[in-house]
């Protein structure tokens, strides 16, 4: 186990490289710090991301590609039910870590939470542009 603490979460510290095997990185807010394994899924397996309102809710919803879907399905449904956490980075930085309650197999995924619209527009954007290099 990694200890984190001396990770540097202010909103000045440079973001870590997420090129890495394994990668300390940081919550959005800067209060939560992550010691993450290797990534499983990149950006470029994003098909689209878009900002949506339910129940007057902000949230994000992601399609991935065949690939993308199949390797997310395989990486649910071995989390599922075991309260290990997911953690979705843009750029280094932990926008969700949600744990998994069930596998998600049909290609789609809603990130939500606390977002208002130009939160949620700057994370399809920022989940669009992963899909994009």
């Amino acid at each position: 186990m990694t200890d984190v603490s001396a990770q540097d979460c202010s909103p000045s510290a440079t973001a870590p490289s997420a090129d890495t095997q394994e990668l300390d990185a940081c919550s959005e807010d800067g209060k939560t710090k992550y010691h993450l394994g290797p990534s499983a899924l990149s950006g470029s397996h994003v098909k689209s991301a878009k900002a949506d309102q339910a129940n007057g809710r902000w949230q994000v919803d992601v399609e991935f590609d065949s690939l993308g879907a199949k390797t997310f399905g395989d990486l649910t449904t071995s989390l599922a039910g075991t309260g290990k956490l997911i953690a979705i980075t843009v750029g280094g930085t932990v926008i969700s870590a949600p744990s998994v309650q069930v596998p998600i197999t049909d290609g789609e995924l809603r990130i939500s939470g606390q977002f208002d619209r130009t939160g949620a527009d700057e994370l399809a954007a920022a989940l669009t542009a992963g899909a994009e290099s």
